[in-house]
């Protein structure tokens, strides 16, 4: 009686752990998407005089703001057990990104306040990202689902700048430039659902916020003593649509 009650144990146990493991479906994917981006950010201006005529330094705050397009491709594998979705996923995204922004400054130089123009160009080109994703279908076939994880990207900043001088002195020009690679939080929400009529393939939209990093550069200007420092910060905001085709195995 005894070996009995423990077969059917052990036949019970075997059947409850076959059971749980025909609920977990996973399943490879591939997808192209295309996003509407908007940059936040400032930029920031300081120069600094070391010379015989030693006014104090100037700063100066701007806003640093753009908007624009990227497309990007995806690939990953998910599970579903039950309502549940776990995945995880690889993207890279081109931005393309280059905006100018023109700003005057006024600086002290000592004998007078001069107007200096500066053009500060901020470039984005391609982002890597490795995400985890986890969803629930609330309704058949619609899963709301956040994202996070990691993001590589590369910032770039060039600013030219000149000062036009009284009648007499050569014009005070700046040029440089520097990039910065940096990994960054990312964080989104979305929802997905299948597309009708084609049998592996669903649509998503979803929210992302990159977090952004300061990319900081400095350089003499054209005359000795005066050394001018360059940042600038943008987050990324976007707004994101995918199509993506889910393997069968």
């Amino acid at each position: 009686m005894k070996k009995l009650i423990v077969i059917a144990s052990l036949s019970t146990a075997l059947l409850a752990s076959g059971a749980a493991q025909a609920d977990w479906r996973g399943n490879w994917l591939l997808g192209v998407s295309g996003a509407y981006n908007w940059y936040d950010g400032s930029f920031d201006h300081n120069v600094d005089f070391d010379a015989p005529v030693n006014p104090p330094p100037a700063s100066f705050h701007n806003d640093l703001d753009s908007k624009g397009w990227s497309w990007g491709l995806l690939g990953g594998y998910q599970v579903r057990y039950a309502e549940w979705l776990f995945g995880a996923e690889v993207n890279v995204d081109w931005h393309n990104h280059d905006h100018t922004q023109n700003y005057v400054h006024t600086v002290d130089f000592g004998v007078a306040d001069i107007a200096s123009n500066v053009a500060a160009t901020f470039k984005r080109d391609t982002d890597w990202g490795l995400t985890a994703r986890i969803g629930y279908e609330v309704l058949p076939c619609f899963i709301p689902y956040i994202r996070a994880g990691a993001v590589w990207v590369r910032d770039k900043l060039d600013v030219v700048a000149q000062a036009n001088l009284p009648a007499g002195f050569l014009p005070l020009t700046l040029a440089t430039e520097d990039s910065h690679h940096a990994t960054r939080f990312i964080g989104g929400i979305g929802a997905e659902a299948p597309v009708p009529y084609i049998a592996g393939l669903t649509f998503r939209a979803e929210y992302n916020y990159i977090p952004g990093k300061r990319v900081e550069t400095s350089s003499n200007w054209s005359v000795p003593g005066v050394i001018s420092e360059v940042a600038a910060k943008q987050h990324i905001n976007t707004l994101k649509a995918s199509l993506v085709y889910n393997f069968t195995i």
